[in-house]
């Protein structure tokens, strides 16, 4: 199989606390998996180094075999989600869409429900609970159906009753999976 993500011996402190000691690992096509720690042991840490949103002391990510990171084929959801809260959820929607060059009305018609954004979409991002931010961004994170998912603690903050249809929806295509989690029951289920 295909190394999706090839994670080499990062590391990354602040002064002198080591927050990143060393890590290596790499995903292959198709697969899942899960990075598990506590809150605060430096998973957001680690995504950020990888998309090099923070500088690595030491190591380097490939995506795709490549150290430019391409968005085409890639989602993210991040933990605290960049969402811009004056906009209305139909907005940030019809803006990401506009993005990738989709069409709103099939974003609607296909994600909506499984979602359960109908209800919300009128609303401002900052009158949003935190379980129907973490809807949006997982919404936004996959509607340009990239083969590669990056997840930060992609259940918190969600009703058990709609994570197995959502989770279904990120798996689809046979999707390449990044996931962070500090909840053991969790990964078990997936």
């Amino acid at each position: 199989m295909k190394e999706i993500v090839t994670v080499s011996e990062i590391s990354y402190k602040v002064k002198d606390k080591i927050i990143i000691n060393n890590i290596s690992f790499s995903i292959s096509t198709s697969n899942i998996f899960a990075l598990l720690g506590e809150n605060g042991s430096g998973k957001s840490t680690l995504i950020d180094l990888m998309f090099n949103d923070l500088k690595a002391n030491s190591g380097h990510t490939l995506f795709f075999g490549k150290y430019k990171v391409n968005f085409k084929n890639i989602g993210v959801l991040y933990d605290h989600l960049p969402l811009f809260p004056l906009l209305r959820v139909k907005e940030i929607i019809q803006y990401f869409s506009t993005i990738h060059k989709l069409e709103y009305k099939n974003i609607e018609k296909e994600y909506f429900e499984i979602f359960k954004i109908k209800a919300i979409t009128s609303r401002f991002i900052k009158e949003l609970s935190q379980g129907e931010r973490k809807r949006i961004g997982l919404l936004l994170a996959i509607i340009h159906k990239p083969s590669l998912l990056i997840l930060d603690e992609p259940f918190a903050n969600l009703d058990p009753t709609i994570i197995s249809r959502i989770w279904k929806i990120l798996k689809q295509d046979n999707r390449t999976i990044f996931l962070t989690t500090h909840n053991w029951k969790d990964v078990e289920k997936i």
